[in-house]
């Protein structure tokens, strides 16, 4: 055989080399163990919100803030907040007889209004273990019909986190 035919003949050798390592290595069988927990999620508390900052005023809008507990061991994510309807008043509740409030925004027979839901822009709101303190901005608003009474009074707004 010429020098030709041996190099021939070693490269050969060497590719049927790799072929048979390569079929070793990926025809291998193998045996594993593999364990998960699932823990139950909770749902957030969020306390009643009231207005952040100055009073309301007719054809006025206020902040609303609260804090929401998170009691899970992880982030939880939230879309929006709405207005808990399921609470006294449609949600929202105040301190002066006489004012008319609660509802979403649009509701005929409320001074008082929600403006939402809210959401936090292109993101998520999100939530660590513990307590945070939520603020939403211009989440509610005075008609500019309101009531005398309802001017000074003290708004609690009901929340629930909302897709």
């Amino acid at each position: 055989m010429g020098k030709k035919g041996k190099g021939m003949a070693a490269v050969a050798v060497a590719g049927l080399a790799l072929a048979v390592a390569g079929l070793a290595y990926f025809a291998a069988t193998g045996r594993g163990n593999g364990s998960a927990n699932l823990v139950e999620v909770q749902s957030l508390a969020v306390s009643p919100a009231s207005p952040a900052g100055p009073a309301l005023y007719p054809g006025g809008s206020s902040d609303v803030s609260a804090t929401v507990h998170n009691s899970n061991s992880f982030t939880v994510h939230v879309h929006a907040f709405a207005l808990d309807t399921g609470e006294p008043s449609d949600g929202i509740t105040n301190d002066a007889p006489g004012c008319t409030s609660g509802g979403n925004t649009g509701s005929s027979a409320s001074s008082v209004t929600f403006n939402g839901p809210v959401t936090n822009g292109s993101g998520d709101f999100v939530f660590p273990p513990g307590d945070t303190t939520l603020t939403l901005p211009n989440a509610l608003s005075m008609s500019t019909t309101a009531e005398n009474a309802c001017q000074g009074a003290t708004f609690t707004v009901y929340l629930q986190a909302s897709a």
